[in-house]
């Protein structure tokens, strides 16, 4: 069974805001009466904030209405809390209409006119936001970082229902990647919480949920029976957005169950149900899905090539990063499928392209976000520290002349002074063990990258050969064999070129510097060539993709292995990998 990229099987990310969000049938007409009627500016606003939200599944463009005159009127009665939720409100609306950077520009507006940090509850909701505008940006450690802030804040506070939203954003981070025993984790628990509650379309979402999931591990049959259980649901309560997920996610499904005219049928009515809400991302992450389900059915190359380059305009027009690697990863399958090769290849390096770059973008904005991290803590220490001082300024008053009262003050003070520095001595651990820990987990990313920037080799090489072979066994016409000798060339030319060998080299340099100086220091004696070996056994890559990294044999690689263990003073057992990883 073959992986299909979350937006095509997509889990259904809540993004929370206030009850009535979760219980929206729709706009009542009670609440615009009340808005006629009231003249209230306090009662207003309220209202104002409370109509945007039962348009957040149905109409974006009616959300920045509502959501506009409430932030002017909250900004006019200095209300933080409606203001952070109306700003909550505008970022989105752009959100959902795939517009990522100026959506988080209001969710940064709404921490900012959340100036004391006293409405936990809203900030909780804005780093929710813009967790799921990272994860949809591919910013993947930012992602994290932000939905984990927001389940502890939700924790803290005791809301169980927040809570589950929050597992529920998690079950979905870890899905997109993969690693379906800890979405299934943190699935459980929201399920729990929602059965707790009796919160029908809440468990609507897990059903759906556990349908992904299921799907993820190849039970398309039990997959297929959640769906239409959360479908069902959604229907009655006329969730359009949800809905169109599951026409988008059952379609899916019956394209990789080989139903290709069902499977077409649910995927256009999901085209149908997003290009009426405007949502853009969603459209072309569908549009990506059409293309494989249409080539699949009938191998019509142009119309899936088509619908793909549709898919990935509108993909780069609004900077979804995860959507373009996926349609680019679709125009490889296609192209190679349909043995158009050099099209393969162009596409291949493409995707590949757009992963590196982002990977790089990622790790800026981690020091954005650590100088955030800081100065939110130092605005919640002021905090502590203010009503530490009010709490002192009382007691002193109370003291007044007597000894007794000045000596429990002078113990007070002193033990408030004691638990401050014990305080201040435990944050500062605590930020030296978080230092390390971020430091080894940047290493372990830095190693993952390199280890598939030489899989990434290792794969275009092979590539190269098969392409290599293919053209050595067409059949030699005098009217193509100088075109077909020329195009091997060309590969045996790509296949000898250093360009990636020493790219490579140079990114390990720069990640094990470290190991470098050491494996220097330690044995001086080494040449290049042994340096080289020992920086790609590091990686833990076999004999073969080395061989093909290097372009040499594999006896050859072992020749070079023996002749290291050698250098390295090593007998014939020792495992070299582990003796340089241990260095």
């Amino acid at each position: 069974m073959r992986f299909i990229p979350l937006l095509t099987i997509s889990l259904m990310l809540l993004l929370l805001t206030s009850p009535k969000k979760a219980q929206g049938l729709g706009v009542t007409d009670s609440l615009f009466n009340l808005l006629e009627a009231t003249q209230n500016d306090s009662v207003k606003v309220n209202l104002l904030n409370d109509i945007a939200v039962h348009f957040y599944t149905r109409d974006y463009q009616e959300i920045l209405h509502y959501a506009k005159q409430a932030e002017q009127l909250a900004r006019h009665l200095g209300d933080e809390k409606n203001l952070s939720i109306s700003l909550n409100s505008m970022g989105f609306a752009y959100w959902q209409m795939g517009n990522y950077e100026t959506a988080m520009l209001y969710f940064r507006k709404a921490i900012d006119g959340n100036k004391d940090l006293k409405n936990k509850n809203v900030l909780a909701d804005t780093y929710d936001y813009m967790g799921i505008t990272y994860d949809q940006q591919g910013k993947d450690s930012l992602a994290l970082a932000h939905l984990l802030m927001s389940l502890q804040i939700r924790e803290n506070l005791g809301d169980k229902k927040k809570q589950a939203e929050s597992f529920n954003n998690l079950c979905g981070f870890y899905w997109e990647r993969q690693n379906f025993g800890e979405a299934m984790h943190y699935l459980q628990k929201k399920l729990t919480i929602d059965e707790e509650l009796g919160n029908t379309e809440g468990m609507a979402m897990s059903y759906a949920n556990f349908a992904a999931n299921l799907y993820g591990i190849g039970n398309f049959d039990k997959a297929l029976v959640y769906y239409n259980k959360s479908l069902k649901i959604y229907l009655e309560a006329g969730n359009k957005r949800h809905t169109a997920t599951l026409y988008n996610n059952i379609g899916t499904l019956y394209t990789e169950l080989g139903k290709y005219d069902e499977g077409i049928a649910y995927l256009s009515k999901a085209l149908k149900l997003r290009k009426e809400s405007n949502n853009r991302v969603g459209y072309a992450g569908t549009l990506q899905g059409m293309s494989e389900a249409v080539f699949a059915s009938s191998n019509n190359y142009p119309k899936a090539i088509r619908q793909c380059k549709e898919a990935l305009e509108i993909a780069k027009d609004l900077g979804a990063a995860h959507v373009v690697i996926a349609t680019y990863q679709s125009m490889y399958n296609i192209s190679k499928k349909s043995n158009h090769f050099e099209d393969a290849l162009h596409y291949l390096e493409l995707r590949n392209t757009i992963k590196d770059s982002i990977t790089n973008e990622t790790q800026r904005k981690q020091l954005t976000e650590m100088q955030v991290k800081y100065e939110t803590q130092k605005k919640e220490r002021k905090l502590q520290f203010m009503e530490q001082e009010k709490k002192i300024l009382i007691q002193g008053n109370q003291l007044k002349e007597f000894r007794l009262y000045l000596l429990i003050a002078g113990i007070v003070l002193l033990l408030i002074a004691s638990i401050f520095v014990v305080r201040k001595l435990r944050g500062s651990l605590k930020t030296a063990h978080d230092e390390k820990r971020q430091v080894e987990e940047e290493l372990f990313f830095k190693n993952k990258e390199l280890e598939n920037f030489a899989l990434r080799i290792v794969e275009k090489n092979e590539f190269l050969k098969e392409l290599k072979s293919k053209l050595a066994n067409l059949p030699k016409q005098p009217k193509n064999s100088v075109e077909i000798r020329e195009i091997s060339n060309a590969i045996k030319l790509n296949l000898y070129l250093d360009s990636d060998r020493r790219q490579l080299q140079m990114r390990i340099d720069q990640v094990h510097q470290t190991f470098i100086s050491k494996l220097t220091k330690r044995f001086p004696k080494l040449t290049k060539s042994n340096k080289r070996l020992c920086s790609l056994l590091v990686l833990e890559l076999s004999s073969k993709d080395i061989a093909t990294i290097l372009n040499i044999t594999p006896a050859s690689v072992k020749i070079s292995r023996n002749r290291l263990r050698k250098a390295l003073a090593l007998d014939s057992h020792a495992n070299i990998a582990q003796f340089l990883i241990t260095l």
